[in-house]
């Protein structure tokens, strides 16, 4: 281990330092980045890589020829026994104490990302790009963790947020960085004790910044604007270690890299530079073993025969033992890294016989922990690893663990035998045991299953699922003899997207029939039976709550449970899967190239081969256009007349792939808004200009959020109360004459009445002249009306004729819109309370007439309300 972590180090430490001083200089950072990450892998594997040198040739001038007797065991070879001497295991001391650290870092790491997910699940997000922001209360600096962005609120409410920060920060996001924070924080903690991986750890993250700083001038050209934006957040700090953010090393490095030029030869060379690196690693750092080396040794001989020890023999294992057989010498010693230590599990057995080495073959399993066969050149050596410099007494131990103590057997192992004892004169051969199939009770139940299936052509889930183990456990003979239901039922496809088992405690929950109405498998069935089943037997579930007025006597459940057996739920996965194979998306950007899939980059000419080669079907073929604001309108029409020659008809333009988002507080300002014109009538025209554009520029995301612009005018003339007024004039400077010199009575009362009524789509003022008015009489509470302007024209009081549907025919709505059409007089009309033209009107198809208004006066004011 201790050769290892020295390797790995050295290594680590040539590629930091290539990298700093090589190429960490030159503008190429996504190189850089997969460079930096990917030295610490190849640091840490390289030690283990194995290089095969040639061996040194050694051969016996004589060969060793064994000729033993039968042994007497009554006479056997007491060998010298020596007590070892117990040693403190410091190595258990240091592993414990090793772990006690890392597991104290980890959890440490665990509560850094426990606090940014409650940040997350306590604030409000908003979704930019493809990240998601997250607003929070406390005053930092911008920073992000995998796909989220945390800014102050109050900041990007009022956009005190410049572009390029939050371009930097959705680089972070969209170049996954985060994810080199956590690798290497994992490996900080797993290798504390090493200060190789805080430089490395500075790198990346410089390597971030780096990358982030390249995505913001790309987007925005003006480097020296961006230069003093940086250095004017430079004396905040952050304190989220495991985010990313702009205050990280912002040292001469990162300014001098923003106006830094490339020279692409040099960044080539620089690359190439990197092979030659990576090749001397691996010759400096990797394991050098000789090839197996040919024994120019004759097989030796022997008639020795297999001899039994007697329970009275003492046998002493040593570190080095020697034992004396007819005059033939046989030795072993152990070693691990030049020392003798024989409880370690790195170690190295030497066999010798009369002083000459045997070489390695194999080695054996055996029963016992600890201790091993090992077979050099056809004799088997016995070594006790963990017992050695022990001593056992053979009338305490079982006979088949009394023979291990032979430091000598002579056997050549069966391929069949995995474990071999001599116990006597016997082997222990343990052989492959014959598969013995299910009985002939389940036999007759799955071939009973299968003609209940096949008669039916119905074939129950349950039974299928006991159809498929009893098929499985089957003998190869007893699946010859019936058909296989895997033929009959075919495997279900793979998975297409995310699964969701329900946990024990909701399975449990929705047995409640009082509160959960069920459905399995789109069927509805009673709570009852979810105690046939598991909670694992469900790889999708879906929840729905059911709001009063929309309960029924059937299911007067406060919930429905929609749950989907693992079989089902794979059926709607490929179902959902080929629907899906006939959408394609395609982007278009200013320069009329086109982005298919978010993948596939084509143009108008290649457009029709590109569908070829993606084998859709025209006929069921959706088609979404994602446009750009700055997408040029002929390109648009280009490709979809490209789309239809070429047979497809289902085309559809979305602006939302490229647009640009609007300010953060477009949504709250609108409802803002909204509610201040339902709420009174001050402002109330630029008031409604304002909010329709901010519809306007909304993201179809966003308009589904809020309510559209006319449901919010509707609302406000619809909530109205009926105002009655009385105005009384008593003198009057105009010298114009009147008509009539009685006081000027204007009423507007409820239809309830039968008195005239003017319905408008907005609270309109009909300007009219009144001079020296000195007393108005409030009847009703009247909201504030907007100041009257002076004109020196002769009042005129509005004749209002109503018609409805209740009091005439279509025929009379007919003849009176026609009639006023005729006429000289001017006109304005409005269809819905919405102003349009006398073309428009032209067009209409009087059926649809629901109710229709007109308002008499110097200009005809014509309503219209139609049949929805």
């Amino acid at each position: 281990m201790l050769v290892y972590i020295l390797k790995s180090t050295v290594c680590l430490v040539l590629l930091l330092g290539f990298y700093h001083w090589v190429l960490e200089k030159e503008k190429m950072h996504r190189f850089n980045r997969f460079f930096l990450l990917s030295s610490i892998v190849f640091s840490l594997l390289v030690p283990s890589f194995i290089i095969t040198i040639a061996p040194e040739v050694s051969a016996f001038t004589e060969p060793i020829v064994f000729t033993q007797e039968p042994v007497n065991v009554n006479s056997a070879i007491v060998l010298e026994e020596i007590i070892p001497v117990k040693e403190i295991d410091y190595a258990t001391y240091i592993t414990l104490a090793y772990v006690l650290i890392s597991a104290i870092l980890f959890i440490l790491l665990g509560k850094k990302i426990v606090i940014i997910l409650q940040k997350i699940k306590q604030n409000k997000k908003v979704n930019y790009f493809t990240a998601t922001v997250v607003l929070i209360k406390e005053k930092v600096l911008p920073h992000t963790f995998l796909h989220y962005i945390f800014i102050n609120k109050k900041e990007y409410q009022t956009d005190g947020v410049k572009q390029q920060i939050l371009t930097h920060e959705l680089a972070h996001v969209e170049q996954k960085h985060s994810l080199d924070i956590l690798f290497i924080e994992i490996l900080q903690n797993l290798f504390w004790f090493h200060p190789i991986f805080r430089l490395y750890k500075k790198a990346i993250r410089l390597n971030h910044e780096f990358l982030a700083d390249d995505a913001v001038l790309k987007s925005h050209k003006n480097i020296t604007e961006y230069q003093y934006l940086l250095l004017n957040t430079v004396a905040q700090k952050n304190h989220i270690q495991l985010a990313s953010n702009i205050n990280y090393s912002l040292t001469k490095k990162r300014l001098i890299m923003m106006t830094t030029p490339n020279s692409k030869t040099k960044i080539l060379l620089k690359k190439l530079l990197v092979i030659p690196i990576t090749v001397l690693s691996i010759v400096a750092f990797a394991q050098r073993v000789e090839a197996k080396e040919k024994s120019n040794i004759e097989k030796p001989t022997t008639t020795e025969k297999n001899y039994i020890l007697n329970k009275d023999i003492r046998i002493v294992k040593v570190n080095e033992s020697k034992t004396s057989h007819n005059g033939i010498m046989y030795s072993y010693t152990i070693k691990n890294n030049g020392k003798d230590k024989i409880y370690s599990k790195d170690y190295t057995i030497v066999f010798k016989v009369n002083g000459h080495k045997v070489p390695f073959r194999k080695e054996l399993p055996h029963l016992n922990p600890g201790e091993t066969f090992i077979n050099h050149s056809g004799y088997t050596f016995y070594t006790d690893l963990k017992r050695n410099s022990l001593t056992k007494d053979f009338d305490k131990v079982s006979p088949r663990k009394s023979i291990e103590y032979n430091l000598y057997i002579n056997y050549k192992p069966d391929e069949n035998t995995s474990n071999n004892f001599l116990k006597g004169t016997s082997f222990f051969n343990k052989t492959e045991k014959q598969e013995k199939g299910i009985s002939k009770k389940e036999m007759t139940e799955y071939k009973a299953l299968l003609k209940s299936g096949k008669s039916t052509k119905i074939y129950k889930q349950k039974d299928v699922e006991r159809m498929q183990a009893l098929y499985k456990k089957m003998s190869k003979t007893q699946q010859d003899t019936v058909e296989s239901i895997f033929n009959i039922i075919p495997p279900k496809p793979p998975v297409f997207f995310k699964t969701k088992t329900p946990s024990m405690a909701q399975f449990n929950s929705w047995k409640n029939k009082r509160n959960f109405a069920l459905w399995i498998n789109e069927k509805v069935v009673e709570n009852s039976i979810l105690n046939n089943y598991k909670n694992t037997d469900f790889s999708y579930y879906s929840v729905s709550y059911v709001y009063k007025n929309a309960r029924s006597k059937r299911f007067p459940q406060e919930y429905q449970i929609s749950m989907y057996t693992k079989s089902y739920h794979k059926k709607l996965q490929e179902k959902e899967k080929q629907e899906s194979k006939n959408v394609v998306k395609i982007g278009i950007n200013e320069n009329g190239k086109l982005l298919i899939n978010s993948g596939i980059i084509a143009n108008a000419g290649n457009l029709k081969s590109t569908l070829n080669k993606m084998n859709i079907d025209k006929n069921k073929a959706a088609i979404f256009i994602n446009i750009d604001k700055r997408t040029k309108k002929e390109d648009v029409k280009a490709i979809k007349n490209i789309l239809m020659r070429y047979g497809i008809y289902n085309i559809n333009i979305d602006e939302k792939y490229f647009r640009q988002p609007p300010p953060m507080d477009t949504i709250f300002t609108y409802k803002r808004l909204a509610a201040r014109i339902k709420r009174t009538s001050k402002n109330r025209k630029a008031n409604v200009i304002y909010l329709k554009k901010l519809y306007d520029d909304m993201t179809p995301t966003q308009k589904k959020q809020v309510t559209k612009p006319s449901l919010v005018i509707a609302t406000y003339t619809k909530t109205q109360k009926p105002i009655k007024i009385k105005v009384i004039e008593e003198k009057s400077k105009n010298k114009k004459s009147r008509k009539n010199n009685n006081p000027l009575s204007i009423k507007v009362i409820d239809k309830t009445n039968k008195e005239e009524i003017v319905e408008e789509p907005e609270v309109e003022i009909i300007e009219e002249v009144i001079e020296d008015v000195n007393e108005i009489e409030e009847i009703e509470e009247v909201e504030e009306i907007e100041e009257v302007k002076e004109q020196p024209e002769v009042i005129e009081v509005p004749e209002i004729v109503e018609i409805t549907e209740n009091e005439k025919e279509v025929e009379d709505r007919i003849i009176n819109l026609q009639s006023i059409q005729k006429s000289n007089l001017k006109k304005e009309y409005y269809i819905n309370n919405k102003k349009v033209s006398e073309r428009k009107i032209n067009r209409l198809n009087f059926n649809k007439i629901k109710k229709l208004s007109v308002q008499k006066g110097a200009i005809y004011k014509i309503y219209i309300t139609t049949k929805n």
